[in-house]
């Protein structure tokens, strides 16, 4: 893979997927994960203690394997990037000069990331 293609995957799933729609979605109190496992155990129907058990082991599962993604592509510098993606989602709603400034500038700061990471 070309350094400019890990970059549009760092900047796309990374940043702006983990990061900073992680954020927004904590925000606004939405877990798409959980959707998406709620709507799985309706079509195969299971106990809800099972139920609750896999969902959080399918939500912890994804995030670690997410994190080591970023990490395992922008190293460290790509981890504070992920971080202050997630910090202006949390943010752009209340403050959203802030929070869009951090996002573009974390984006710009992604291609030194991938540099530093591979």
């Amino acid at each position: 893979m070309s350094r400019s293609s890990k970059e549009e995957v760092f900047v796309t799933e990374f940043v702006m997927g983990l990061g900073f729609l992680g954020g927004l979605f904590l925000k606004v109190g939405v877990d798409p994960e959980g959707e998406v496992i709620k709507a799985l155990i309706s079509v195969f129907p299971i106990s809800p203690f099972i139920a609750q058990l896999l969902a959080g082991l399918i939500t912890i599962a994804l995030t670690l394997t997410s994190i080591y993604g970023a990490y395992s592509l922008g190293g460290t510098l790509g981890l504070f990037i992920v971080g202050v993606a997630f910090i202006s989602g949390l943010i752009i709603s209340s403050s959203p000069e802030i929070g869009a400034f951090l996002l573009i500038f974390v984006i710009l700061l992604a291609k030194f990331a991938v540099k530093e990471g591979s």
